[in-house]
């Protein structure tokens, strides 16, 4: 379909599908162009069904990603649920949709209600989510007076039908002269919210009363973030969408000029530029994550590769990185060279796999070649921040080492020094510290400004840390401040040319 809802090229590439997500309740979906794309899961508002993404599912299928629409639980052809259906009721249905999917991870989009079921999801599952989307949402929780409103008007719809809501309400779900000067898409929009279900949009009207609020959670988010929003939407003003582009760090904002509530439906060709820009632009990020990530969140856990000597051979890792890293009687070794030409030159996993010799094999003769560094982890401790983020920060030299290796570099500190956290080595997270007085070492400044460091970090989440041993003052703070080693690791950036 297309804006105003009527069928267009994707119908024929999409694979419907029914899901049962809990005991009586199933939900109807499309799984949309190749398997081999990265999915994006679009998740629709109220009270609307999955025909609202139809312009979205059109531009990314085209551009090859895997689109995933389902009609969420009381609305579309789903089973409709009366009573109460919470935002974390809606987010662990699209869990079960992913797994009899097989997507492991998805970029997760979602406009209005939606972006609030997105939040929930990423608040349970950030490890399912590889992009964030949030279009036209709030991060707030409900005040009373909006509870009470959202509740009266549960009792309502149930009353009475949803014709007299629609037609309250289309000139604010898209734009007054809309109404008259888009009538398809009026039309859209009024045969969507016509034929929910009124007792599945009370019952999300009900469950959105009672919503948590996102703001902490949004200072959590650690993967690439859009946020878009009507510049003419009075659901959502435009001081909602800036307020969640300042809690995530990183992300990006968009405005869309002449859209209300529905930009995606008012103003579709914008709408998808903007998506299809910020998707791009983090294509390499939106794939699976790197097999190397996996050893290092086992052995945070304390579960290591046999101590057999030997060395795996993975993949390269993005950017044109290559590592080395090495556990307790085995090592990893990301490389784009085959794994035959690796064990030619005789690496072992009892330090040989970090020897001079094999690190510039590695490389290749013009190749740079990284320090070798202990790696050490620690499990955060969330809670309250401890640090600020710093805005005047970019020209450091700590910063600016940190953006030459790592991707999504977030900067916090105080007067005693600052903290980088950014996405590492195969995507972990990765935390470096710098003291503004380097002998404030001394005075335990270091393991204070660590330990106030992993309040950043949501609890029980793994921090990695790259130390290099040479540093014996910063290397004791770590160590002090409760990090663990597991390992070490060296960098290369290959150049093979000459070869």
């Amino acid at each position: 379909m297309d804006s105003t809802g009527r069928a267009t090229t994707s119908a024929a590439r999409a694979r419907a599908c029914e899901v049962l997500v809990a005991t009586g309740v199933t939900l109807s979906c499309d799984d949309v162009g190749s398997p081999a794309g990265v999915p994006v899961l679009l998740i629709h508002g109220h009270p609307f069904d999955r025909s609202m993404w139809r312009p979205q599912v059109d531009a990314l299928v085209d551009a090859g990603y895997r689109v995933v629409v389902p009609d969420l639980r009381g609305y579309g052809q789903s089973t409709v649920v009366p009573g109460t259906t919470l935002l974390s009721d809606f987010a662990r249905d699209l869990t079960h949709v992913l797994d009899h999917l097989g997507a492991e991870r998805a970029v997760v989009a979602g406009l209005s209600m939606g972006g609030q079921i997105a939040m929930e999801f990423h608040r349970r599952h950030p490890e399912r989510v590889a992009a964030l989307v949030l279009a036209g949402t709030s991060p707030v929780a409900e005040t009373e007076q909006g509870r009470d409103f959202r509740n009266a008007l549960a009792d309502r719809l149930l009353a009475e039908g949803m014709e007299g809501y629609a037609a309250e309400v289309i000139d604010k779900m898209i734009a007054p002269h809309h109404v008259t000067g888009l009538p398809e898409v009026a039309g859209h929009v009024l045969g969507m919210m016509r034929a929910t279900a009124p007792a599945g949009a009370a019952a999300a009207l009900r469950g959105r009363a009672g919503r948590p609020d996102y703001r902490s959670t949004l200072r959590d988010v650690r993967v690439p973030t859009l946020v878009m929003v009507g510049a003419d939407d009075t659901c959502t003003p435009v001081a909602q969408a800036e307020l969640v582009h300042g809690l995530v760090a990183d992300s990006a904002l968009v405005v869309v000029d002449d859209a209300a509530h529905l930009p995606n439906l008012e103003q579709p060709e914008r709408f998808n530029a903007a998506l299809l820009a910020f998707l791009d632009a983090h294509r390499a990020a939106l794939a699976p994550p790197h097999p190397l990530l996996e050893y290092l969140l086992d052995a945070a856990e304390g579960r290591f590769p046999p101590a057999d000597g030997a060395v795996t051979v993975l993949p390269a890792l993005p950017g044109g990185l290559e590592c080395s890293v090495a556990f307790t009687g085995h090592a990893v070794v990301a490389t784009a060279l085959p794994a035959a030409q690796v064990h030619a030159h005789a690496p072992d996993g009892f330090g040989g796999s970090l020897s001079p010799d094999f690190l510039r094999a590695l490389a290749g003769p013009g190749g740079w070649i990284g320090g070798v560094d202990a790696t050490l982890v620690h499990l955060g401790t969330g809670g309250t921040p401890r640090l600020r983020p710093l805005t005047d920060a970019d020209g450091h030299p700590r910063v600016l080492y940190a953006r030459e290796l790592r991707s999504h570099v977030r900067v916090f500190g105080d007067e005693r020094g600052l903290v980088t956290l950014a996405a590492g080595l195969a995507g972990r997270t990765e935390l470096s510290i710098e003291l503004r007085q380097p002998a404030d070492g001394g005075r335990r400044h270091g393991r204070a400004l660590l330990a106030d460091a992993l309040t950043l970090i949501p609890e029980g989440e793994p921090v990695y840390a790259a130390v290099a041993p040479g540093n014996a003052r910063s290397l004791r703070a770590f160590l002090a401040a409760g990090f663990t080693p597991i390992g070490a690791e060296a960098l290369v950036r290959t150049d093979r040319s000459q070869t």
